[in-house]
């Protein structure tokens, strides 16, 4: 993410799989030690993990050309942002369709902002517009979670 070479999303998707396959190790080491059919299952589920890493490492253009383009501030609240919209879906206060909807609009925030890098400045009005544009969504995803209403 830092290189440019993966966006927030991404990211967030890559950390998840790399979750799901600790989980799934500590089940297997649950009763003891993990099996050999076990241990090659999450050697192949590691391998397309890291395979999928280099895919997105080699066929992406970096987004941010030369130039004054650092958004790490707004990277870093793109991803706090979609990692509460995950929370949310998994204590169940934010729906699939909710998330979707959420994640689609972060989407069109990455794309902004790359459009904004494209020239290699990103002016203080982008900056402004990309901050003002992540606000509205981090103040509609915190309704969604303080709203009290539980989904299934």
């Amino acid at each position: 993410m830092a290189s440019g070479h993966i966006v927030p999303s991404e990211a967030r998707e890559l950390y998840r799989r790399d979750r799901d396959i600790d989980i799934r190790e500590s089940r297997f080491k649950a009763n003891g030690q993990a099996k050999a059919q076990e241990r090659q299952q999450l050697r192949a589920e590691l391998n397309a993990l890291g395979a999928e890493v280099e895919r997105l490492m080699a066929n992406r253009d970096v987004v941010a050309p030369p130039g004054n383009t650092n958004t790490n501030g707004i990277d870093n609240r793109q991803f706090n942002i979609g990692e509460r919209i995950d929370e949310g879906v998994r204590s169940g206060r934010i729906t699939q369709r909710e998330a979707q909807k959420l994640h689609r609009r972060e989407r069109d925030i990455e794309r902004h902002e790359a459009n904004f890098k494209r020239d290699g400045v990103v002016t203080q009005q982008e900056r402004r517009q990309l901050q003002s544009e992540l606000t509205c969504l981090q103040g509609d995803v915190q309704r969604m979670m303080r709203n009290n209403r539980y989904r299934g």
